[in-house]
């Protein structure tokens, strides 16, 4: 006798193998199919919608990178512009300082000014011979009328 041999025919479907006939669809299977078609062209659908998200979303991902391109060279202009204005404010102070050392010098020489010309105007009130508490003018400089003397003189 001749050995004999058994072939077992895979499917996609869930047959058992040693179900009577393997390769013809039952009723159960084509209804299965029908329904697998549709549950394929779901699918389908589904994957068209997320492909479209998909660009949609790297789309926007490109917009941001440029916004953030954007973004970045605006900060590098605005940290540019405050290191200058540090450099400004630091160059302003500088000056502010020379500018006080300039006025405190001036104003002790405009001191020194005065008094030497107190000292000087006090020498000469007393070469002319002016005591303590009087006034007396020098005769360069006219001497201002009295009002009230003036009214005096012509009433009478």
């Amino acid at each position: 006798m001749a050995p004999s041999i058994a072939v077992v025919v895979a499917s996609s479907t869930n047959h058992h193998p040693y179900s009577p006939c393997p390769l013809a669809p039952t009723k159960k299977e084509e209804t299965r199919s029908g329904a697998g078609e549709a549950e394929e062209e779901a699918l389908r659908e589904r994957n068209e919608e997320l492909e479209r998200e998909l660009k949609k979303s790297l789309e926007r991902e490109g917009e941001m990178r440029e916004e953030l391109q954007r973004t970045s060279q605006r900060l590098k202009a605005i940290e540019e512009a405050e290191e200058r204005l540090c450099e400004i404010e630091a160059e302003a102070l500088d000056q502010a300082r020379a500018y006080h050392i300039q006025n405190r010098s001036l104003m002790d020489q405009l001191s020194q000014a005065h008094k030497l010309l107190q000292a000087t105007n006090h020498t000469s009130l007393l070469l002319l011979g002016g005591r303590g508490g009087e006034r007396i003018f020098r005769l360069d400089r006219p001497r201002p009328p009295r009002p009230d003397s003036d009214n005096n003189n012509n009433s009478n």
